[in-house]
């Protein structure tokens, strides 16, 4: 909240973007992990909402094969519980049915994005490059404390 104030903005957000990211198993973990289907990796997943600055709203870390859709009901929760004004969120179409449900209840608008059938290669979403970068963020950290 500190640092939305510092950039000059509302200290609470409006909008938020939510996306998961699977990792990779490290040696010696003990929390549960599982294989994510679609990526085919033996993991945890990241579930990460972001407001407009790439700033984490709230995170969740799970088993890999968890649904994103149902997983993301804690960063709902984390959410509801922090910043009061969010009205919106951007996700892509694996949080359509049970997540879009469940924050329409709570007076909060999904928008989901998804690439049409006839576009080809890379296509840029709404909010997904501020959650991109949050993970490179995380990336970066993690890369720094594997060395120390």
């Amino acid at each position: 909240m500190r640092r939305r104030e510092q950039l000059g903005r509302n200290s609470s957000p409006i909008l938020g973007a939510i996306y998961s990211q699977s990792v990779k198993i490290v040696p010696l973990i003990n929390q549960a992990t599982g294989i994510d289907g679609n990526k085919k990796m033996n993991g945890r997943k990241r579930h990460i909402m972001v407001d407009s600055q790439g700033l984490p709203l709230a995170i969740y870390v799970g088993a890999a094969h968890e649904n994103d859709g149902k997983a993301d009901i804690e960063c709902l929760a984390q959410v509801l519980n922090n910043y009061v004004n969010v009205e919106y969120i951007t996700a892509d179409d694996a949080y359509r049915n049970t997540f879009e449900k469940e924050a329409k209840a709570c007076g909060i608008f999904v928008d989901i994005s998804q690439k049409l059938p006839s576009e080809q290669g890379f296509v840029p979403q709404k909010g997904r490059g501020q959650v991109e970068r949050s993970f490179s963020w995380l990336n970066f950290v993690s890369k720094i404390v594997e060395r120390l």
